[in-house]
Parts: structure tokens; sequence; C-alpha cells
């Protein structure tokens, strides 16, 4: 099961340089801990992450109502923001991890905005998808 874009966090902080880091934009920096982590198989102990939350933003409000009225430009504008930020304070991220299901919304926006590699739950759900489809193909071939 692959339910959380966590579990790309090892594979793109070893394709990075020596003394680069990873970002990972999050919807709320704040709860994303450890635990959470340690959950996807690695700890902050042993990966050059820095992490920043979209915490009080607009996308950030309209998410949390259960009559959301979220649109693609706020999620956008509030994780570019986000990560704006971020890389200000940490020039050294060479890549991006958007953990939040909406942000893929903004996966576009934040390539365009900083040239950095993106990746998101789309990407962890392709992957799989590639994965499956890959073995159902050898199978079929085999039994040809």
């Amino acid at each position: 099961v692959a339910l959380s874009s966590l579990l790309l966090v090892p594979f793109a902080a070893r394709l990075l340089p020596a003394g680069a880091k990873l970002g990972m934009a999050t919807y709320d920096a704040n709860v994303l801990v450890e635990v959470h982590y340690n959950g996807a198989g690695w700890s902050r102990d042993d990966l050059p992450v820095e992490v920043v939350g979209i915490e009080g933003s607009e996308a950030w409000h309209r998410m949390a109502d259960p009559d959301t009225k979220l649109t693609r430009e706020m999620v956008e504008r509030d994780v570019v923001a986000a990560l704006g930020g971020l890389l200000e304070r940490h020039p050294e991220i060479r890549s991006l991890v958007l953990e939040c299901s909406a942000f893929p919304l903004a996966a576009d926006a934040v390539r365009r905005a900083f040239g950095l590699p993106v990746v998101d739950f789309l990407t962890l759900a392709n992957m799989v998808i590639a994965a499956v489809r890959a073995r159902d193909s050898r199978v079929a071939a085999a039994a040809e």
C-alpha cells in the first residue's frame, strides 16, 4: 500500500548531490512529526530534509472547512509562497516533495517558480501503476 508521498523522501534524498537538501511542503508543519517519517521508513536524523507548511494561509483555512471552496490558484499561491521562504532560508535545497493530497494541483507552478525537480502523491501513484503494469506485461508475455 502506497498512501503517502513521505514514501518518496528516501528516494528523492538519495538522488541529491553531496551537500544538497530536500525541501518538503506540507499542509501543517506543526503536526507533521518524526512518527510520521518513521511510519514511511525514514528519519529526519538520517536524511537532509527541510519542511515548511502552509499553515495560516488561505488554502490552509479553506482545506480545513468541511464546505471547502478551495481553488487551484489558492493552492499554487500558498505552496509557492511557503516554498519560496524555505528556499530563501535553505538555498542548498535541490529537490522538492509536496506532502499533501491537494498539492499536486501546485506541482507545475512550483516547477515553473523554482526550476527544481518536484515529486508528489501522483508521482508515487504513477510509480506504483508503472510497476504493476510492467509486471502484468511480463506475465502476459511469459504466458504466450
